[in-house]
């Protein structure tokens, strides 16, 4: 409808929404349709473009097409009309990935204007923002055709939080005490810790363990240099690298030499950075759409990915891994409908990498072993680089005192399953000794045959001559070479080792289950015989039973061979989430005889806390023992005992596991341990649930910890106030952050603390106060507007408050002040959602008491949902 002045109308209140877009600047809402009295009109003028927005700077999160890009200081200014703008600069087109490439040569002009404030959809066709003011939070929609390209999952590593200064405890306890009928009882302990302090991106972590028995006296495992149980070390990231550099007692990665712990200086590649589609290894799917076309790539059936592309050449090369593969089915459907469909063999072994992707690791220190009676120096390098979908290349060189090998390699993709084949020379010359030289030549394999569901996930093969030695051996040798024992008879030195591991769905998507097989068979250069293992099974699921039969067969050097065979069976003895379950399991073999156990096991509480188990066995040789355990996972810790008795026996145990957390917010206690933790701090907020996470709430300092945050991943952690005092608010409940590997990252929610209380309120005249006046508490904080009929919500800190109520042409032209007083709770009181009181608002030195005047409201700069 028109106004008399030609004007659009809107029969409506105030709409929140907004765009970087100017809204229409002639719409107008008709206040006849809000109650009010013929002589008093509502002015809401000030709304006819959005909620307004002061001008300003705002600390703001920033968030381009949903996803959280980082906090920003904004800075928010009127235009000509008077409508509030974010000023958009090119160190924030950085930040949002727009390709400035693309932009007119004018704009680019004006970003070198020291006060340049552009407007975003003047700048970016298509281009949206919104600004909610009330959680500062600013949401910019661009189109992908205006970004730079990035890889799916990629996060920028300027959203990386390093984490406060810390310090932490994990540790875990557990006493022993068995008794045996006519030899006495025997008591023994274990206490392991792991220690943590972080300062500045840096990581200090620390490993131990105490064992404690009645006739061992006790004993500390640390990682000092004749223990090598544990490790002491500081690590940081190098960002630029993607790496992390390793300082002190650690171990090695062990993915093309075997691992060993060391002391030095280790810098790694760490996958981890990388965003997860460009993670472990997935072909680079490559075509030419005729049209502006779909691309659909389908692995089993199953889409994987589907985007638009331009006509021309496309390149995919962000597709996620998929474990060891199976072939991809890509489909390009043309604007015109045409579909051409070709296939990409993927199949992938562990040193398979993606086309330009490059992992590496140096490493230089000394050797930490207790078995030597030296301390070798030691030297690691290794590299492995994706050439093409087909081909990765990888090698390295190992050297240490006296030893030296090289490894070559590469791995090769086919259509008939992926092949890796490396070989790998060693040295050791021991003084006063002969030395040792030979060749090992390893091979590995796998595949996925789809149209059978057929999987041979790894079968590998490897011969070593009889001079060969890997670190471990040389290292024997050497030491007994100095210790004048040159003979290498002692040496477990293997000769040929096959290991397999494969499994095959039975029947249409394994209806009938899955039948697996896995095992090794090794023989040695320095002693007859070899050692056999070898397990052949099958496990299915029929309606809510699950069940399963295996057959074990194992050899050692010694030539003894037994052979086991195993049923299990599982039902749930209800239909309800914790409901219990139901075990049967008997194990057969030619030692032992055949042993029944019979196990009932589930969890109880709301979270899931407590869980517990009851059995009973019978053994071959037709002896009884029971069984029965409990665990409950308190707020801070885990409790868990157990006791078990048998034929001549008595068994009891109990435990305790948890971590320890000191923040720049107090010390928090936890019954989860996690390298990379989060802490959420909620002044007042005691009682609030970290969802995701059971058992997790805000102790009675606002705080709690929470556990397996993924690190250099956005994670979002969601507080649900239930459990919360009435009077505190929580002004966010949820945060996202993307912490570094082993961050103590800090989550503020800021709180209101305050008696919720609604206020019906008019002027000295009695007439309601105008709808939409900003209202301020005593310090002079908004805390909302006036609504329909003159209410007023508000939080009240202690009994009494001055609530202002401003309006007029100017913000503060006119001003009535709102005296509130409330009662004292008294033990016993029930606490309300909110509380209802009536006050009058009185008129403030030099402020008109006219209705009239008191019913037009002025105009601010607006434009932007606030």
């Amino acid at each position: 409808m028109l106004n008399d002045a030609g004007k659009k109308t809107v029969s409506s209140a105030p709409l929140l929404m907004a765009s970087a877009a100017p809204l229409l600047a002639s719409v107008q809402f008709d206040s006849s349709f809000l109650m009010s009295s013929a002589d008093r009109a509502v002015d809401v003028s000030r709304y006819e473009t959005g909620n307004p927005v002061m001008p300003g700077e705002y600390r703001s999160d920033v968030y381009l097409n949903g996803r959280l890009i980082g906090r920003e200081s904004l800075v928010i200014r009127a235009d000509a009309e008077g409508r509030a703008q974010v000023c958009f600069n090119r160190a924030l087109l950085e930040r949002l990935n727009v390709d400035t490439s693309k932009l007119d040569s004018g704009h680019v002009a004006e970003f070198a204007q020291p006060d340049g404030c552009l407007d975003l959809s003047s700048i970016v066709s298509g281009a949206s923002v919104t600004f909610n003011q009330s959680d500062l939070r600013l949401d910019v929609d661009i189109p992908q055709a205006s970004l730079q390209r990035t890889a799916r999952g990629y996060v920028d590593p300027a959203l990386w939080d390093e984490g406060a200064t810390s310090a932490r405890l994990s540790y875990t306890a557990n006493l022993y005490r068995n008794e045996f009928e006519g030899s006495g009882a025997a008591n023994s302990g274990y206490l392991g810790l792991n220690a943590g302090f972080n300062m500045g991106g840096w990581t200090f972590r620390h490993s131990g363990t105490l064992t404690w028995s009645d006739g061992g006296g006790h004993h500390y495992e640390s990682a000092r240099r004749h223990y090598n149980t544990a490790y002491n070390y500081v690590q940081h990231d190098v960002t630029r690298w993607k790496s992390r550099v390793t300082l002190g007692d650690s171990y090695t990665n062990g993915e093309l030499f075997d691992t060993f712990a060391y002391r030095g200086v280790q810098l790694a590649s760490d996958d981890r950075m990388l965003p997860d589609s460009m993670r472990g290894y997935a072909p680079v799917v490559r075509g030419v759409a005729e049209t502006n076309a779909r691309v659909t790539i389908r692995q089993n059936g199953y889409v994987l990915y589907d985007t638009a592309v331009p006509a021309g050449p496309f390149v995919i090369d962000d597709l996620y891994p998929t474990g060891y593969g199976g072939d991809l089915d890509v489909s390009i459907i043309e604007a015109d409908g045409r579909v051409r469909t070709f296939r990409v063999p993927y199949a992938s072994v562990a040193q398979a990498l993606r086309p330009g992707m490059t992992r590496y690791n140096l490493m230089a220190g000394s050797i930490r072993s207790r078995q030597l009676s030296y301390t070798p120096a030691v030297a690691l390098a290794t590299v492995q680089r994706g050439v093409t979908n087909a081909l990765t290349l990888y090698g390295g060189v190992l050297a240490s005192n006296n030893y030296g090998s090289v490894l070559a390699g590469a791995a090769v993709g086919t259509p008939v399953g992926a092949i890796a084949l490396d070989a790998s020379g060693s040295n050791a010359s021991p003084s006063g000794a002969r030395a040792s030289r030979g060749l090992s030549i390893r091979a590995a394999y796998s595949k996925l045959i789809t149209q059978t569901d057929s999987n041979v996930s790894v079968a590998a093969y490897r011969f070593s001559s009889t001079g060969y030695l890997d670190l471990n051996d040389a290292l024997t040798f050497i030491n007994n070479a100095r210790t004048g024992q040159s003979d290498m008879s002692s040496l477990q030195r293997a000769r040929n080792r096959l290991s397999v591991t494969a499994s095959q769905g039975l029947g249409h998507d394994s209806r009938w289950g899955q039948l697996f097989v896995s095992g090794y068979i090794q023989d040695y250069w320095t002693r007859p015989g070899r050692d056999t293992q070898f397990q052949i099974g099958h496990v299915n699921r029929i309606g809510a039973v699950n069940y399963g039969v295996s057959v074990e067969r194992v050899r050692t050097g010694g030539g003894a061979m037994d052979t086991r065979y195993m049923v299990n069976l599982s039902l749930p003895l209800g239909r309800t989430l914790q409901a219990p379950t139901l075990s049967f399991n008997v194990v057969n073999d030619r030692s032992s005889g055949t042993a029944v156990q019979t196990l009932v096991n589930g969890v109880a509480g709301e979270d899931n806390q407590i869980g517990y188990a009851a059995g009973v066995t019978r053994d071959g040789g037709a002896r009884y023992a029971g069984n029965l355990s409990g665990q409950y996972r308190a707020p801070y810790t885990n409790l868990q005992a157990g006791f078990s008795t048998g034929s001549g026996y008595k068994s009891v145990n109990a435990g305790v596991s948890g971590s320890i957390v000191a923040h720049p917010r107090g010390v928090t206690a936890s019954a989860y341990t996690a390298d990379t933790i989060g802490i959420v701090s909620a002044p007042g907020g005691a009682g609030a649930v970290v969802t995701g996470y059971p058992g997790v709430k805000l102790d009675a300092n606002g705080n709690a910890v929470v556990p397996y945050l993924t690190p250099y991943r956005l994670n979002e952690v969601t507080l649900d106030p239930k459990g919360t005092d009435a009077n505190i608010e929580l002004q966010t409940t949820s945060r996202q952050v993307a912490p570094r590997l082993g961050a103590v990252v800090m989550l503020d929610y800021p709180t209101v603390t305050g008696r919720p209380v609604l206020i019906r309120s008019h002027l000295p005249d009695g007439n309601a106060l105008p709808f939409g006046a900003p209202v301020s508490d005593g310090k002079g904080n908004n805390i909302g507007m006036v609504t329909q009929g003159g209410m007023v919500y508000a939080r009240i800190n202690g009994l009494a408050d001055e609530l202002k109520v401003t309006w007029g042409a100017s913000p503060s032209a006119y001003s009535c002040v709102i005296r509130v007083r409330l009662p004292e709770h008294k033990a016993g009181d029930n606490a309300m959602a909110f509380e209802r009181l009536e006050a009058p608002c009185e008129m403030t030195e030099g402020s008109a008491p006219s209705s009239r005047q008191a019913g037009k409201a002025g105009k601010s700069a607006d434009g932007l949902a606030s």
